[in-house]
């Protein structure tokens, strides 16, 4: 039996490909696919950027 599909949507975006290397590099390096560093990365974006919304 196969994993549970996730609840999301595709996207594609185009990387400067020195980005793009970082985020492998990344990603490898916390033994995850870059999808999930993506999604942890730009989660921990959103949430450090509530708290400032949230102080002022």
């Amino acid at each position: 039996m196969g994993r549970k599909k996730k609840d999301g949507r595709r996207i594609c975006y185009y990387l400067a490909n020195d980005v793009y290397e970082e985020l492998t590099e990344y990603a490898e390096k916390m033994g995850q696919t870059n999808t999930m560093a993506i999604e942890r990365i730009l989660t921990g974006f959103f949430e450090a950027n509530r708290s400032k919304e949230q102080e002022s």
